[in-house]
């Protein structure tokens, strides 16, 4: 068994760990790139064949080979950079000199946030920065990976915390409880139909890699209704209701729109066509249209879904916007 193993699985017991690789792809492996492996990492590939983060699909350590996300094909692509001076190098860094790339003896063990994570073989357990458009810094984020591990969790957590600081997330999957209003069911509705194959498998993937549902929690006393938003495609969709059932007012920023739209729905069937006509004019398969097309179709989705207004109602609703768009100033530090 490995040490590493047993401290990342107590240290990180939320990360999927895959079945464990053989010695044989190991010893493959290690040929193809001409690399012995330390033993520490040979131990851990005989316990688990790569490491992931199931929130937001991270990988903590590449699989040995099979896809162009491992530790082989990663690692003979950045090796095959190193002095070319072809369009591959020169798209991906830009701003340096193709010849001075070297990795040097480091291998790559994981691509995290456009850097990769690395090692160097003779050189112990630490977990070195390794970015080709800065070749010459390599800073050490972890004596080991349970320690790199661990920092890059609790930075990735601290940032969430500050980028949704006035939202709380309204946690729905497989084991939640039955829907308390009809957001919750909309969530519910919209997930099984977006991670079916009901759905086209390009805008899945393209429009919603991941579900979240929160609720704005930056109102001030005296303010009425609730807000929730969906933070499921490039632009989110913001429902504001009295309690979080129908009527809802929809409101949205797409990307290929000049201004913030909005919608007033009475019924179900109206908010989930309202919202996945803006999954599918935001997602992969509406690529071949224009700008311009796509604020006609849109425009046209949206308007007078609801029938007769109610001002009321719409009222609350544009407070309940307009504090959630002052949330980004008056609570978010980082801006957006």
């Amino acid at each position: 068994m490995s040490e590493l193993f047993d401290r990342l699985r107590a240290a990180l017991p939320n990360l999927v760990f895959h079945p464990p690789a053989t010695a044989a792809q190991i010893n493959r492996v290690e040929r193809q790139l001409e690399t012995r492996f330390p033993a520490w990492l040979r131990d851990l590939y005989l316990c688990t064949n790569g490491i992931e983060n199931p929130r937001n699909g991270d990988s903590y350590l590449f699989p040995l080979e099979g896809s162009e996300q491992s530790l082989l094909e990663w690692n003979q692509f950045i090796r095959g950079l190193e002095g070319e001076h072809s369009p591959i190098v020169e798209a991906t860094v830009p701003a340096c000199d193709p010849g001075a790339i070297t990795t040097g003896k480091l291998l790559m063990i994981t691509y995290m946030n456009c850097i990769e994570w690395a090692i160097d073989p003779e050189g112990g357990t630490q977990i070195i920065l390794h970015d080709v458009r800065d070749p010459d810094h390599r800073p050490v984020i972890g004596a080991d990976l349970v320690e790199a591990c661990c920092n890059e969790l609790r930075e990735d957590q601290e940032i969430r915390e500050k980028l949704f600081r006035g939202r709380t997330p309204v946690r729905r999957d497989g084991h939640s409880p039955s829907p308390t209003c009809d957001v919750e069911l909309i969530y519910d509705i919209l997930n099984t139909l977006l991670h079916s194959m009901i759905y086209p498998l390009e805008n899945r993937i393209d429009a919603f890699p991941s579900g979240n549902l929160y609720r704005a929690i930056s109102q001030r006393p005296g303010e009425t209704g609730v807000l929730h938003i969906l933070g499921w495609i490039r632009s989110e969709i913001q429902i504001a209701s009295g309690d979080g059932n129908i009527p809802f007012v929809l409101r949205s920023k797409p990307s290929f729109y000049p201004e913030a739209i909005t919608c007033l729905v009475k019924n179900l069937s109206d908010a989930i066509l309202c919202i996945l006509c803006l999954v599918d004019l935001d997602g992969q398969t509406a690529q071949t249209l224009d700008d311009r097309t796509k604020s006609q179709l849109i425009t046209a989705a949206w308007r007078d879904r609801g029938g007769a207004p109610i001002p009321e109602f719409e009222a609350v609703a544009s407070v309940l916007f307009r504090r959630d768009d002052l949330r980004l100033k008056e609570e978010n530090p980082l801006g957006e």
